[in-house]
């Protein structure tokens, strides 16, 4: 996996996914308190994916400049979720 700052690939995505969903399986199992605040927080993670999701298909039909401009954008929010999912992943354990 692509764990540096860098633009993601259709792979990065892809085992992002995995995991968050391999996350929300843990928090479906953890006590009901923590869940609560966990599925809250895993919500707010899978928004995060879905919105970087649609900037590298975004990115990918864009040339130049602009290019330029969205993956730098792109890149601030990869590194955004991959520190959101790390912070969720090690309240669960």
């Amino acid at each position: 996996m692509n764990m540096t700052n860098m633009t993601p690939t259709k792979e990065d995505l892809a085992e992002m996914n995995r995991k968050i969903e391999a996350l929300k399986e843990k928090a479906r199992n953890s006590q009901l308190k923590a869940r609560s605040s966990f599925e809250t927080q895993m919500q707010a993670i899978e928004d995060q994916y879905e919105l970087l999701k649609a900037k590298v298909n975004r990115v990918s039909k864009q040339t130049g400049a602009a290019k330029s401009e969205m993956t730098e954008g792109m890149d601030r929010a990869w590194s955004e979720l991959k520190d959101s999912f790390n912070n969720a992943s090690q309240h669960l354990h």
